[in-house]
């Protein structure tokens, strides 16, 4: 038999190393016939490794029936401290008087929550405004344009990504209805697996029968990989119906800008499988390096590959989305 019990500082005992105190004490517990594992932490940011190498991965294994022994996880927020007098309540709540703030969500609601410099705060805070959970209930109620792709290109350390866009209403709003990722932390990907993933993306929301692809955009610094998405589109044998183009290179502030735009209006939105879409929106960071502070914080703890090919995919027409909706 064997436990361990780690009070508070989970989150702390983690590195990149052999040395990682979290995989060396698991470690020691695989010979026990009942081991127990006990863990609090105070809420950190919605990205730290405790959560995308530990929680998150034993959440999804046990949806997926594949967490032998059981997996228990609870959120507490200070309402939930039943030990605590109205007064020592009262007193704590009065040193985070701004509900919106990384603080008052991490330290009275119990909530993941990056820190200071989110970019779409709001969306953090709830994007339950945002994010659709019944797509066929949603498009019932909009006019349908086209599909649009965008593609953002891996290496050195960055990830391959693909978003599907749709446009309804005469360019006034737009929703993210499908989104991949090409994992290329452990090395670079091979274009052959770049064509066969986007081959697969493209089927797969041609399948979905909401509207027809009709564009596709890649980083257009890279010609190359263009000329591979051309080559796939070839394949699939619709050249004539897909366009591709390189994206259109608005800075990064210009794109913020118009997505949150449309956010404040409720003209963009985002399907619940675009999962890469929605975790990015909500913990992307402004750089706060001085004379950065228009730039997005990119230094491979957020996902910014993903921002990119959202924005690719529907920043060809940037004038008509801010156009249609001042």
């Amino acid at each position: 038999f064997g436990s361990w019990l780690s009070v508070e500082l989970a989150n702390l005992y983690i590195s990149d190393d052999e040395k990682n105190f979290i995989d060396m004490a698991l470690s020691r517990l695989i010979q026990s016939k009942d081991a127990k594992v006990w863990w609090d932490l105070n809420p950190v940011y919605p990205k730290h490794k405790v959560y995308k190498k530990y929680l998150d991965k034993y959440e999804k294994e046990q949806k997926e029936g594949r967490f032998v022994g059981g997996y228990n996880y609870m959120t507490c927020s200070l309402f939930d401290n039943n030990a605590l007098t109205d007064e020592q309540r009262n007193s704590f709540l009065s040193q985070y008087p701004d509900k919106t703030s990384m603080e008052y969500q991490r330290y009275i609601l119990g909530k993941r929550s990056a820190a200071e410099g989110l970019i779409f705060k709001q969306f953090a805070l709830n994007k339950d405004n945002w994010v659709v959970n019944n797509l066929e209930e949603f498009l019932k109620g909009v006019k349908k344009q086209f599909i649009s792709i965008g593609v953002d290109f891996g290496g050195n350390g960055s990830n391959t990504t693909f978003v599907a866009t749709l446009f309804y209403n005469n360019f006034s709003g737009i929703i993210v209805i499908s989104d991949d990722l090409i994992d290329m932390s452990n090395g670079e990907s091979t274009v052959k697996i770049f064509n066969e993933r986007l081959k697969q993306f493209i089927l797969s929301i041609e399948e979905m029968k909401i509207a027809k692809v009709k564009y596709i955009f890649g980083d257009s610094a890279d010609t190359v990989m263009v000329n591979e998405i051309k080559e796939v589109v070839k394949s699939l044998k619709k050249f004539n119906q897909i366009s591709i183009k390189g994206s259109q290179k608005y800075t990064i502030k210009k794109r913020i800008d118009t997505k949150k735009s449309l956010m404040a209006r409720n003209h963009w939105f985002v399907y619940k499988d675009a999962t890469h879409v929605i975790d990015s929106t909500e913990s992307q960071v402004y750089d706060n390096r001085e004379g950065h502070e228009d730039e997005r914080l990119d230094n491979g703890t957020v996902d910014i590959d993903t921002a990119d090919a959202e924005e690719y995919s529907w920043s060809g027409w940037l004038p008509l989305l801010i156009n249609n909706n001042k």
